[in-house]
C-alpha cells in the first residue's frame, strides 16, 4: 500500500481508510493485515455497524464487543481514531434490519467517544431513493426527513458532541495491560488441520478482556512488533504460530518482571509454520506462567 502518490499531491490531507469488523461477533476484517497497513495512514477510521437489539446477545454483551473492537483499532497506531461509518437507525443487511431503540444511537455514541473516536459520522446522511442501499438507515429519511426518530436522534448526538467537545480532544488512558493479537497466528491456526471446533481466537480474546471492561482497566491491542515494556501484564492468548524472536521476547518481558497470561494452542510452529522440535523445551518459559500469577497480580491491586 503506497500513499506517496496522494502525499504528493496533497501534502496536507491526511490519509486514511475505513476498517471494518464482523457481525454479530464484532471482530476484524481478517482478509489483510490491519496493523501492517496502519503503518501507512495517519490515522484510523473504521465503520461501526452492530446489531443493536439483536436475538443472540444481551446489549451488555454487544456493548462489551464493540468496546473491545474500538480498543482494536484505537490500537493500530496507539491514537485516537474515528468512526467513519455508522447508523442512525437501521441497516439494509442483517439478518433482521431492526432500528435502533430509543436512546441507542445517543449511548452508542457516546460509547464510541469514551474509547477514543474524535467524532460520529454516518452513512447515510440523505437516503438513497434506489439500488442496493434504498433502505439503508438515513439522517434524512425520503419521507417526513426532519420528523424521524432517527433524524431527532442525530441532533441530539450533535449538541452532546458540542458540551464534551473538550473531551473528545483529549488522548486516552494510557494502559498498563496488552492483548497480543498476531494475524499471521491467526491465518496458520485456521489453516491448520486439526482443532475443528477450538479455533475460537476472537472469542477467547473477548473473555480475557471481559474482566478489564467490567472493572474499567484500560486495555491496548498490541502485535508481536510492538514494545512490550511499557504493560504491567501481557496477555497471549491462542498464539499458535509464535517465532523465535517472538519466544524471547516474551522471554526477556517476563525476565524484567513482566506478568504473562498465556493459553492453550500456543507455540506450536514457528514464523514458517513448521511445528517446533522438542517443543516443550522451546517454548517452557511460556507455559510455565499460570492463571493463578494473574489472579494475584489482580488481587493485589497492582493494575
Amino acid at each position: 500500500m503506497k500513499q506517496h502518490p496522494l502525499k504528493k499531491i496533497t501534502p496536507n490531507i491526511p490519509v486514511t481508510t475505513n476498517m471494518m469488523a464482523g457481525n454479530p461477533l464484532m471482530d476484524p476484517f481478517v482478509g489483510f493485515d490491519y496493523q501492517k497497513v496502519a503503518r501507512h495512514l495517519d490515522f484510523i477510521s473504521w465503520d461501526s455497524y452492530p446489531a443493536w437489539g439483536n436475538d443472540v446477545q444481551s446489549t451488555e454483551e454487544l456493548g462489551r464487543n464493540v468496546g473491545l473492537i474500538h480498543d482494536f483499532f484505537r490500537s493500530l497506531k496507539h491514537q485516537n481514531f474515528l468512526v467513519m461509518e455508522n447508523t442512525p437507525s437501521r441497516v439494509n443487511w442483517h439478518n433482521f434490519d431492526r432500528a435502533k431503540r430509543s436512546g441507542m444511537h445517543e449511548l452508542a455514541s457516546l460509547q464510541d467517544v469514551a474509547h477514543g473516536s474524535q467524532g460520529v459520522l454516518y452513512f447515510q446522511l440523505r437516503a438513497s431513493r434506489g439500488s442496493s442501499e434504498m433502505f439503508h438507515g438515513a439522517v434524512i429519511e425520503n419521507r417526513h426527513p426532519e420528523k424521524t426518530r432517527a433524524f431527532k436522534d442525530v441532533t441530539k448526538v450533535g449538541k452532546d458532541l458540542e458540551k464534551i467537545s473538550p473531551i473528545v480532544a483529549t488522548n486516552y488512558a494510557k494502559a498498563k495491560v496488552a492483548i497480543v493479537f498476531s494475524y499471521d497466528s491467526y491465518w496458520a491456526l485456521q489453516e491448520a488441520e486439526s482443532y475443528s471446533e477450538n479455533k475460537k481466537v476472537w472469542q477467547t480474546i473477548q473473555k480475557h478482556y471481559r474482566y478489564f471492561y467490567d472493572h474499567d482497566i484500560p486495555v491496548d491491542f498490541v502485535s508481536p512488533e510492538d514494545e512490550f515494556s511499557q504493560y504491567d501484564l501481557l496477555i497471549v492468548p491462542m498464539h499458535f504460530l509464535m517465532s523465535k524472536s517472538y519466544l524471547e521476547k516474551i522471554d526477556n518481558y517476563v525476565k524484567n518482571d513482566g506478568k504473562l497470561v498465556g493459553t492453550y494452542i500456543s507455540g506450536v510452529v514457528d514464523e514458517n509454520d513448521l511445528a517446533y522440535m522438542n517443543g516443550q523445551k522451546n517454548y517452557k518459559k511460556f507455559t510455565d506462567l499460570s492463571l493463578l500469577k494473574l489472579m494475584f497480580y489482580i488481587l493485589g491491586n497492582r493494575i
